[in-house]
């Protein structure tokens, strides 16, 4: 949503690979984009790959370069952008180990009946939350309709793999009403279509 899909500004005419277009959103654009994004998951893969094997001080940007025939520069970028994506899931998992285990403890306390002042406020605190999400989602669902509630919750669950292969087979009338539903939640991290 914050991020914008990043498109080539050139790609090949698939007629003839030796030339070059610039880029205009046509269908062909629109497929070598795709092949693009494919490519660089799959180099992504090769990274999460190196980073399973037991062997220290990898070279991970200059055997992603010579694997994938790419510049070192390129290299550096993907193992870079891997590797804090990896640090900061370590810290949303942290930070849900640290939630379970205060939720225990105050759990515990509340099974015991050794509930102290603030354990009540945090349950009380959470209740209302809960009540104010509910009360919040009906209201939704009563502005936008079930059916289309029921398709932004389908969308908000889908990886842009998944959707993209959804949206593929749709007719074009389908394809946009889905944009629809997508621009006006907010959109989605890159364009679909």
């Amino acid at each position: 949503m914050s991020e914008q899909r990043k498109v080539p500004g050139f790609y090949p005419d698939f007629a003839n690979a030796d030339k070059f277009r610039a880029w205009d959103g046509s269908e062909q654009a629109k497929a070598w984009a795709k092949l693009m994004d494919f490519r660089d998951g799959c180099i992504s893969a090769s990274v999460v790959d190196l980073e399973g094997m037991d062997f220290e001080n990898i070279d991970y940007r200059g055997l992603i370069a010579l694997l994938w025939n790419i510049e070192e520069e390129e290299a550096r970028e993907v193992v870079r952008r891997r590797q804090g994506l990896e640090e900061v899931e370590e810290l949303e998992e942290e930070l849900r180990r640290r939630s379970v285990e205060a939720e225990r403890e105050q759990l515990e306390r509340e099974i015991s009946g050794n509930l102290t002042p603030a354990d009540e406020e945090m349950i009380d605190l959470r209740e209302k939350r809960l009540r104010r999400r509910a009360e919040e989602k009906d209201e939704y669902i009563n502005q936008v309709g079930p059916e289309r509630y029921a398709i932004e919750c389908i969308i908000a669950r889908m990886t842009d793999v998944e959707l993209k292969r959804i949206l593929f087979g749709l007719p074009q009338p389908a394809r946009e009403v889905v944009r629809r539903v997508i621009d006006e939640a907010g959109g989605a991290d890159e364009d679909p279509f």
